[in-house]
């Protein structure tokens, strides 16, 4: 009795760590959820930033075309290069910046996966210990060993809810799969940034 008692103890204090760590990993997801779109939302102020000076470098072209064709000196020529080359570094500025925040999430990305792959990995090895005390006592309890009302419908129930636990952390690592495929095509695209 006391072994079922210690058995069912310990395969609560399991199933509190597994809330907790399925808890803090849906904050961590949602952290990086919202860096993604603070990210993305980067790239679209640089895309209009990009679009706007370029359109602002094409007007200043048309408006001194006259001027230049007036001044022999060419000297407006050289402002015009001067002025051209400093967007340009802007421009290489932010880009620099959003390319540093991807690669800053990638690892961000890349420790969250490494750390859940851990607590997962141990958190089943503990689950699967726990499954293997309850057969183990529910077959002791079958051959006479142990005498308790209603222990083959407990370790049934037990053994039912450590499936369903077993079951939703072999899905949260498919799903972390998936972000292991994301995080790639964030590579992806800060290759192509550079």
């Amino acid at each position: 009795m006391d072994d079922f008692k210690n058995l069912c103890s310990n395969f609560s204090d399991q199933t509190l760590k597994f809330e907790n760590f399925i808890a803090q990993n849906k904050m961590n997801f949602s952290n990086l959820t919202n860096q993604f779109k603070n990210i993305h939302q980067d790239i679209l102020n640089f895309k209009n930033e990009l679009d706007t000076t370029i359109q602002q470098i094409e007007m200043e072209i048309v408006r001194n075309q006259n001027l230049l064709a007036k001044w022999v000196s060419g000297a407006n020529t050289k402002l015009l290069q001067e002025q051209i080359a400093q967007k340009r570094i802007t421009l290489t500025n932010q880009a620099q910046k959003i390319n540093d925040n991807f690669a800053k999430l990638s690892q961000q990305i890349d420790q969250i996966l490494n750390d859940f792959n851990t607590s997962s990995q141990q958190i089943t090895v503990e689950l699967k210990n726990t499954e293997n005390q309850l057969q183990t006592i529910s077959k002791a309890n079958q051959t006479g060993e142990y005498i308790f009302s209603a222990s083959n419908d407990t370790a049934y129930h037990l053994q039912q809810n450590l499936q369903q636990v077993i079951d939703t952390l072999n899905s949260a690592q498919q799903t972390m799969e998936q972000q292991k495929v994301f995080n790639e095509i964030s590579k992806s695209i800060d290759s192509l940034l550079r």
